[in-house]
């Protein structure tokens, strides 16, 4: 249920953007500011990471329009007002000349939020250890008891960035149970770990199991679409 509710919102998303004018980032340019589309903010950045491994610090950022007409208001039940403004992806690589040129663009995968009772889903954008990783999270203030939390690594691997490690994880907000899943596709290894609590929610009960699979081919950041949906 979980994954068809968030197909539905993701169809819904693709037939809101095919009715806009995709935007394109520029190419390349030596100032970040410039990088930016005019009516566009920037809500997240990484300028101080190495993605490529050549010794130069390297750029991600995540930018969102800016306009009063993306804008739903009179919800009958949670926010009363929600941002559907369209936010990008970018990925730069920085050269000895200092000039930062484009490497990726994602439109989707930060996805828009159109659940009236649910908090924006992104979290939080970083370069950790030559790697991008990007996280997101489920709550919702009616309508749900759950709490979800997605975390993505992506290294770029062969000319493009391939998902390394996904890290999922829930947790019951009344009861406190737990339960979290680190996968990691390089080793071939999802490390489970449990925690249940009593009912005064004292002396959890950890228990831990490593499941080995055989790794596939990995999967790049073009071919995932918008997170939670992810197999």
């Amino acid at each position: 249920m979980r994954k068809i509710f968030f197909l539905i919102i993701f169809l819904a998303i693709c037939k809101t953007s095919f009715g806009q004018q995709v935007l394109e980032l520029k190419q390349k340019n030596k100032k970040i500011e410039a990088l930016i589309p005019e009516n566009w903010n920037v809500i997240a950045m990484d300028k101080d990471g190495d993605l490529n491994n050549d010794g130069i610090n390297d750029l991600v950022f995540i930018a969102k329009k800016e306009d009063i007409n993306n804008f739903i208001t009179d919800s009958e039940i949670g926010t009363d007002s929600l941002d559907i403004n369209p936010k990008i992806l970018g990925v730069y690589f920085k050269d000895k000349s200092g000039c930062y040129e484009k490497k990726l663009q994602h439109n989707t995968f930060i996805f828009l939020n159109k659940e009236p009772t649910r908090e924006e889903p992104f979290q939080s954008l970083d370069i950790i250890n030559g790697e991008l990783k990007l996280e997101f999270q489920e709550f919702y203030n009616a309508g749900s008891w759950y709490v979800n939390d997605e975390a993505y690594s992506f290294k770029y691997i062969e000319g493009s960035f391939k998902l390394v490690k996904y890290v999922n994880s829930s947790m019951h907000r009344a009861s406190m149970d737990f339960k979290e899943e680190v996968t990691d596709y390089i080793k071939g290894t999802i490390f489970v770990t449990k925690e249940t609590f009593n009912e005064e929610k004292e002396n959890p009960i950890t228990t831990s199991d490593t499941i080995n699979f055989a790794p596939k081919k990995l999967k790049s950041l073009k071919e995932l679409k918008i997170p939670f949906l992810f197999e």
